[in-house]
Order: structure tokens, then sequence, then C-alpha cells
């Protein structure tokens, strides 16, 4: 199956995690303009951080607060 971004025609992609008992699937995102298909991921406006730092992708994963002098 293939998506394309809404907003700038992009190819989308998902992360999808095998549970053993099925694949379990994020939400479709643009790693182009970083639109995501749920709310809570959608980039476009700039980055999210979660209460603890985490930085949040399109793809609805969690990244580590980069290093002060990274």
């Amino acid at each position: 199956m293939k998506v394309y971004c809404e907003f700038c025609g992009t190819k989308c992609r998902r992360d999808s995690y095998d549970s053993g008992f099925g694949i379990m699937y994020g939400p479709w995102g643009c790693p182009e303009c970083r639109w995501s298909e749920d709310d809570r991921y959608d980039l476009r406006e700039g980055a999210k951080f979660t209460k603890n730092g985490y930085r949040l992708d399109q793809y609805g994963g969690a990244w580590p607060p980069k290093e002060p002098n990274a």
C-alpha cells in the first residue's frame, strides 16, 4: 500500500512491529514536511516534546533529548 502526503505529495512511511500475534502499525507520516495522520505527532508547526524532554517524531516514536554540546 502506498500513501502520499496530502500536503506535499511525498511518499509516506510508518513504523511497524511484529508482536508474534500480529503486526502493529504506527501512524502514517511524511519524512519531508513532517505531517502525521495522528494529530498528536503532526510536526508541520515545529517539534513537540514530552514532559520528560523526549522529542516526538511524525511516526509516533520518541527520541531522547539531544546532548547540549552535540
